[in-house]
C-alpha cells in the first residue's frame, strides 16, 4: 500500500494536494486558551490592587475623619472639653467619651464591612488618646478648682479678720477658720506633718503682717503697736517687710539715733554714758585725736581735717573755717557705702561728744562735717559697747531718759528690731560664706591631710563653734579615705530643694557645708550658685513653678508625707539631671511646658530607660540602679578620669554606671 503522509493542521489547502491526507488537532485551541486564562488572572490582579489601594484610601480617610473629631471635641477653641474650666470639668470624661464613640461608630457602619474591624482599631487608639488629654484637663482643673475654692475661704476669714481687728475674739475666730480651709486643702494634696508646720507657721505669719498692714494705713502708731504685738508669730521675712513699711512713721531722728546707738555701742541722748575721759581742751590735737577715736569705731574715711589758708583758698574754703590750721576744731567724713542707719550711730556718737553736726554735699559729694562750737568744751567719746543680744539693746533704751516717750521709745525700739533681723542676716551669710569656703578648703586637700595643716587658725575656732558644720566634714573626710564616692542622699536633696521654693531668703543664707557629706561635688556647687541667684525675681518664680509642677507629679506617682522624702528625692535627682542635658544641649533653661515634658519622661515605666535586665522593667525611668551591681575596676578608673577632664570631681555611682552602660560591650 502506498504511504499516505499526514499533516496536522490546515495550512496546506486538501483541493491543492490530492495525495496529503489532513486530521484535526487542538493544540492550537490550548494555546489559545491558555492566553484566555493569562489574561484573565492579569486582569484580576490589577483589580486586587485597586480595590486594596481604595480600602487603605477609605481607612486613611477615615482616621484622618476619627483625628479630626478627637481634636474638636478636646480642642475646639469654641466648644472643646477645654473650654471647660475649674468644676465644670470635673467629669468631662463621661460626657465627651459617648460623643466620640457615637461619632465613630457612623463612620465605621459607612465603611465596606472587610474594613470594620481595621477602622475599629484605629478608633480605639484614637479613643486612648483622646482619654489620656480628658484625664490630664479633668485633673488639672479639679485641682485648680479646689485651690480656688481654698483660696476662697482663707480671703474671706483674713478679710473678716482685718474688719475686726479690734475685736480680739471675732479676728482670732476668722484667723482660726482660715487655718482649717488651709489645712483641709493640704490633707486634699497630700502633705505630711513636716511640710503642713512650716507652711502653717508662714501662713499665719501672713496674715498678721496683712493686720498689721491695714493698720498702719488707719493708724500708723497703732499699727507699729500692733507689730510689736504680733512680732512674735512673724517670719523673719514679713517682720522685715513690715518693718520696712514701718520706716516712714520712725521719723523722729533722736529716737532713731537713739536704737541704733543701743544696737552698735554709743551715746544715747540724756543718757550717762562710761567715757573715755572728763571733758578736754580746746586745742586743736585734742579734738582731732576724739574725732580719730569716733570714726574709727564706726569705720568712717576722713577726706578733711585741718589745713592751711592757702589750701582752704584752693578748695574755696570760707575764710573763718574751723578747718584753719589756726582753728583746727572741725574734720569731715565721706558716708560713701554708708546705710543711713550707720551714719546715724555715727553722728549721734559726734553729738555725744559735744560736736555741732552737718550732713550736706559741699560739692565733692555727700559727708558728715564736724565742729566744735566756740562756746563748747567738748567731751570725752563714749564707748558703751554694741548689745549682745536685742533684749540687751532694748533694756539700754528703757533704762534711758528716752522711755519717758512712749511713741519715741516705740519708734526707737522698732529700729533696734529692724537693725538686729539685719544683723542676724548678715550673720547667717557670714556663716554661710566661711562654712562653705572651709569645705572646699577641706575637698580639695588629701582626705588624711590634718585640718591644721589646711585651715587657718580662725577657720578652725569657727569649725569648733559650729557643730554640724564640722561633724559633716569629717563624715565627708572619712567616706574619701575609704574610696566611697559621696553621693546625694535624697532625702537631703528634697528638704533643700523644697527650701528654696517656699523660702528663697532662707535658702540663700543655708550653710550648705553642714550637708557636704550628703551632697555630689556637682550639686553642691550647683546649689552655692543658685544661692547667688536667690535675690533674682525671674529665678525665684522659675523654683516655684518647678516645686508646683513637681508637686503634681509627687501626686500622680503616690509620693506624698514624710515617708516618701527618700522617693521624691530621687525623682528630684533625676529631674535636675534632665535638666542640665537640657541647658547644655540647648543653652537656656526649659520653659514651663518643656519641664512638664521633661518630668511626664520620668514618669514613663521601664521602656525608656535602658538599665540592666528584663526582671527590672517596673522600675520607673527617676529610680536609681538595683543594689548588687559593680563597674569593672579599669572602666571605673577610666569613666572618673573623664569626669575630672570634664570638670566633674565626684560623679554620683549611678552617674558612673550610667556612663558604663554607654561604653561598648557593657555588661551588668
Amino acid at each position: 500500500m502506498v504511504a499516505v503522509p499526514r499533516v496536522s493542521g490546515a495550512t496546506v489547502a486538501p483541493t491543492n494536494v490530492p495525495s496529503v491526507r489532513v486530521t484535526a488537532s487542538d493544540h492550537g485551541t490550548r494555546e489559545l486558551a491558555q492566553g484566555v486564562t493569562n489574561l484573565a488572572g492579569a486582569i484580576s490582579g490589577v483589580l486586587d490592587q485597586q480595590i486594596q489601594q481604595a480600602d487603605e484610601s477609605m481607612l486613611m480617610d477615615f482616621e484622618n475623619g476619627v483625628i479630626q473629631e478627637r481634636t474638636r471635641l478636646l480642642e475646639d477653641p469654641n466648644s472643646g472639653a477645654v473650654t471647660r474650666k475649674g468644676k465644670d470639668a470635673i467629669g468631662v470624661s463621661r460626657v465627651v467619651m459617648p460623643d466620640f464613640t457615637k461619632a465613630t461608630d457612623e463612620r465605621i457602619t459607612a465603611l465596606p464591612s472587610r474594613l470594620q474591624a481595621r477602622a475599629r482599631v484605629f478608633r480605639d487608639r484614637h479613643g486612648q488618646t483622646l482619654q489620656q488629654g480628658l484625664a490630664k484637663h479633668e485633673l488639672q482643673e479639679a485641682e485648680r478648682f479646689h485651690a480656688q475654692a481654698a483660696d476662697a475661704s482663707l480671703n474671706l476669714a483674713l478679710d473678716d479678720a482685718i474688719g475686726n481687728r479690734d475685736n480680739p475674739d471675732a479676728m482670732n475666730e476668722a484667723i482660726a477658720r482660715g487655718m482649717v480651709a488651709a489645712t483641709t486643702e493640704w490633707n486634699r494634696m497630700g502633705y505630711g506633718a513636716e511640710h503642713q508646720q512650716l507652711l502653717r507657721r508662714n501662713l499665719v505669719s501672713g496674715m498678721h503682717r496683712r493686720i498689721v498692714e491695714a493698720s498702719l494705713v488707719d493708724d500708723p502708731v497703732g499699727g507699729m503697736e500692733r507689730l510689736e504685738q504680733y512680732r512674735r508669730y512673724l517670719s523673719a521675712t514679713d517682720a522685715a517687710a513690715l518693718d520696712e513699711k514701718v520706716q516712714p512713721v520712725v521719723r523722729d531722728e533722736a529716737a532713731t539715733a537713739a536704737g541704733m546707738a543701743a544696737v552698735h555701742g554709743g551715746a544715747i541722748d540724756g543718757m550717762p554714758t562710761v567715757r573715755t575721759g572728763e571733758d578736754h581742751a580746746r586745742d586743736a590735737a585734742s579734738v582731732q585725736a576724739v574725732y580719730e577715736d569716733i570714726g574709727k569705731r564706726h569705720g568712717f574715711t576722713t577726706t578733711s581735717t585741718t589745713r592751711t589758708a592757702e589750701r582752704n583758698r584752693e578748695v574755696n574754703g570760707v575764710a573763718n573755717s574751723q578747718h584753719l590750721e589756726q582753728h583746727g576744731t572741725a574734720r569731715d567724713w565721706s558716708i560713701q557705702g554708708k546705710s543711713p542707719e550707720q551714719v546715724r550711730a555715727f553722728t549721734a556718737d559726734l553729738r555725744a561728744a559735744g560736736y555741732r553736726v552737718l550732713v550736706h554735699d559741699a560739692g565733692s559729694g555727700m559727708h558728715v562735717h564736724a565742729e566744735l562750737p566756740k562756746t563748747q568744751r567738748q567731751r570725752g567719746a563714749p564707748h558703751a559697747g554694741p548689745a549682745q543680744s536685742k533684749t540687751e539693746a532694748i533694756d539700754r533704751l528703757r533704762a534711758s531718759p528716752l522711755a519717758s516717750n512712749a511713741a519715741a521709745l516705740r519708734q526707737a525700739e522698732a529700729v533696734v528690731a529692724r537693725e538686729w533681723t539685719l544683723r542676724e542676716t548678715r550673720r547667717a551669710e557670714a556663716e554661710r560664706d566661711i562654712g562653705q569656703a572651709i569645705f572646699q578648703k577641706v575637698a580639695s586637700a588629701p582626705p588624711n591631710t590634718p585640718p591644721r595643716d589646711i585651715l587657718t587658725p580662725d577657720e578652725l575656732v569657727f569649725l569648733a563653734n559650729n557643730e554640724s558644720t564640722n561633724a559633716a566634714i569629717n563624715r565627708y573626710r572619712d567616706l574619701v579615705s575609704a574610696g566611697t564616692v559621696v553621693k546625694d542622699d535624697p532625702a537631703t536633696i528634697d528638704s533643700i530643694y523644697r527650701l528654696r521654693a517656699t523660702d528663697p531668703g532662707a535658702f540663700a543664707r543655708a550653710n550648705l557645708a553642714q550637708y557636704g557629706d550628703k551632697l555630689s561635688g556637682k550639686t553642691f556647687l550647683e546649689l552655692t550658685n543658685a544661692q547667688r541667684e536667690a535675690n533674682k525675681p525671674e529665678k525665684v518664680e522659675q523654683w516655684a513653678s518647678e516645686a508646683e509642677l513637681l508637686r503634681l507629679a509627687y501626686n500622680d506617682l503616690g509620693l506624698v508625707g514624710d515617708g516618701s522624702a527618700a522617693g521624691r528625692g530621687e525623682f528630684e535627682l533625676a529631674f535636675r539631671r534632665e535638666v542640665r542635658a537640657f541647658v547644655e544641649q540647648n543653652k537656656r533653661q526649659p520653659s514651663a511646658d518643656e519641664t512638664q515634658g521633661l518630668i511626664n519622661k520620668l514618669k514613663q515605666p521601664f521602656a525608656r530607660r535602658r538599665w540592666w535586665g528584663a526582671e527590672q522593667s517596673d522600675r520607673r525611668a527617676y529610680q536609681g540602679p538595683a543594689e548588687g551591681y559593680a563597674v569593672p575596676t579599669a572602666a571605673r578608673a577610666q569613666i572618673l578620669a573623664d569626669y575630672r577632664d570634664a570638670g566633674v570631681a565626684d560623679p554620683t555611682e549611678q552617674e558612673i554606671i550610667e556612663a558604663y552602660l554607654d561604653m561598648p560591650g557593657a555588661t551588668l
